[in-house]
């Protein structure tokens, strides 16, 4: 990561998770602001 935009997005594949995850789908991102990482997850189940 770097450059002008700081950042990852990752697709979380529907359907991927087992247990209490059967049926997950979203996305994770991952930024990065003033030197310090943040990751955002935005799922549903």
């Amino acid at each position: 990561m770097g450059g002008e935009h700081d950042g990852l997005r990752i697709l979380i594949v529907p359907d991927s998770g087992t247990g209490a995850l059967q049926g997950i789908a979203g996305t994770l991102a991952i930024r990065v602001e003033n030197g310090k990482h943040y990751y955002d997850l935005d799922y549903r189940l």
